[in-house]
């Protein structure tokens, strides 16, 4: 029998996962919503150490082809990343650890709202994270490029984890 690669596994587990998503599209850009109380903090989480995550703990990522400059996740990506919407006025709050001056958002080109972006990086969601402080999608090579957690200090912490019986981005 034949291990399944990485990229090939991490395919078929989003694909699990946006099936499993009470209408796949919908869930996405229901969970993309603007929220008048948008927070970005830090957590410890296990292997990583401190990184960003939503005021509810859910761990945010940024993707490498973003350049620390633009949004280049599409429709498809983002049913997968989640962007991190920003509330109406554009600005997240930092709360335990995050640094405001950090903060900004970007125009988000597939339907026009604010992303939430942190020393540059436009952020989002795994939607294989389940529970807070969760970091399946570190150092997964999917929709066109790496995911990476980033640093209170907005750096890229590309730290290989193990996902299951294959480890992606080592």
């Amino acid at each position: 029998m034949r291990r399944l690669t990485g990229s090939f596994a991490s395919a078929l587990a989003v694909a699990a996962a946006i099936a499993a998503t009470a209408g796949g599209v919908a869930g996405a850009r229901s969970r993309s919503q603007p929220n008048p109380a948008v927070e970005i903090g830090t957590a410890s989480v296990p292997k990583l150490g401190r990184v960003l995550v939503t005021g509810h703990g859910q761990v945010l990522y940024m993707f490498a082809p973003d350049g620390r400059s633009k949004v280049t996740c599409n429709a498809a990506c983002q049913k997968i990343w989640p962007p991190d919407v920003a509330p109406r006025d554009g600005m997240a709050k930092a709360i335990r650890g995050a640094k405001q001056s950090l903060i900004g958002s970007d125009r988000n080109p597939v339907d026009g709202r604010r992303i939430v972006t942190y020393h540059g990086w436009p952020l989002y969601r795994y939607v294989l994270d389940k529970k807070p402080h969760e970091a399946e999608g570190q150092n997964v090579g999917l929709s066109g490029g790496f995911w990476w957690v980033l640093t209170p200090a907005g750096k890229v912490n590309q730290t290989p984890v193990p996902h299951g019986a294959y480890e992606e981005g080592s």
